[in-house]
Order: C-alpha cells, then structure tokens, then sequence
C-alpha cells in the first residue's frame, strides 16, 4: 500500500513518481535539485543520515516531524 510507503529521491523525477504512486516523500537535496522538487517533496533533507528509524516512525504515524 503506498500509503504505507515513504519513498527517499535526489531527483525531481524520483519524487513525482513517489507522489504519483501515493507516496509520502523525503528528498535528498543537493547542488543538481530542482525547485519543482523541492516543492512536491514532503521533507526536504541535506542528507541521508538526518533520516533515523524514529523519524520515520513518526512520519508514518503522523506525528512528529521529519
């Protein structure tokens, strides 16, 4: 269930096709991003290792943030 889902893109593509599928979404900026994907991304990161297993719990669970 994409709902269930949250999908973690660098790419303007990669993050419509998570939001397209139903997807929550977390991007992964960097010097190559597109302003058009930093607006459909849910959360927008500079990095992977700001993401750990309780954001992500929270994300999923509506509480909190990312």
């Amino acid at each position: 269930r994409p709902e269930n889902c949250i999908a973690i893109e660098d790419s303007f593509v990669g993050v419509t096709a998570a939001k397209r599928a139903g997807m929550k979404c977390v991007l992964i900026r960097n010097r190559r991003t597109a302003r058009e994907a930093l607006d459909k991304a849910d959360r927008v990161i500079d990095s992977f290792y700001e993401i750990n297993f309780l954001k992500i719990n929270e994300m999923f669970n509506g509480v909190g943030d990312l």
